[in-house]
């Protein structure tokens, strides 16, 4: 949760929440390129949440704090602005049931956005999905307390600025998104 603000000062921002279950992510390199890969077979991820923190209280005179981010519900796979390479493997899984969830602006703050409630593939990863369902995630947008805009909630089942891939024998139906896309936003490659 961000924190209060002082007499006149407005509230601190809610902190950003990322992978409710597995963060796959690579780490800042030295030299050369570096690459990561991790691989899930056979799980059930259900049931887990990236909430970002609700915005701090405002003192006296100012304006609340805006919610923070959530994103991957159940997954994230993030490169986290490194040169390399990250692949994330899901195979002969069940992804369901996971939220990633914006939190609260208070009095004036915005509300934060939830993005891929099954799987966030940010920009430059790779995540692969063979042999498995993703349903009943929810990416939700956080309220906002006037004159605030309330979070945008993106992808219910996947949020995907990378690469991702799908085979033809799985699927990703009834998903749930506040905003737009309820099963994936972004490409998909069919494998």
């Amino acid at each position: 949760m961000g924190g209060t603000g002082a007499a006149g000062t407005n509230g601190g921002a809610g902190g950003n929440a990322q992978g409710g279950a597995v963060y796959n992510l690579l780490v800042h390199t030295f030299g050369p390129s570096a690459s990561i890969s991790l691989s899930i077979s056979n799980s059930v991820i259900a049931g887990n949440t990236a909430a970002g923190g609700n915005g701090g209280a405002p003192g006296a005179g100012g304006v609340g704090g805006s919610g923070g981010d959530g994103a991957g519900g159940g997954f994230f796979d993030s490169l986290n602005g490194s040169s390399g390479l990250v692949f994330l493997t899901i195979n002969t899984c069940i992804v369901a049931g996971n939220q990633a969830e914006g939190g609260d602006g208070t009095i004036g703050g915005d509300g934060g956005n939830g993005y891929g409630g099954g799987l966030f593939i940010d920009a430059g990863a790779t995540g692969t999905v063979q042999h498995s369902l993703v349903t009943r995630n929810e990416a939700e947008g956080g309220d906002a307390q006037a004159p605030g805009t309330p979070g945008q909630g993106i992808g219910g089942g996947v949020y995907n600025l990378g690469i991702f891939d799908l085979d033809a024998y799985s699927l990703i139906i009834g998903n749930l998104a506040s905003t737009s896309n309820n099963n994936v936003f972004g490409p998909v490659t069919a494998i």
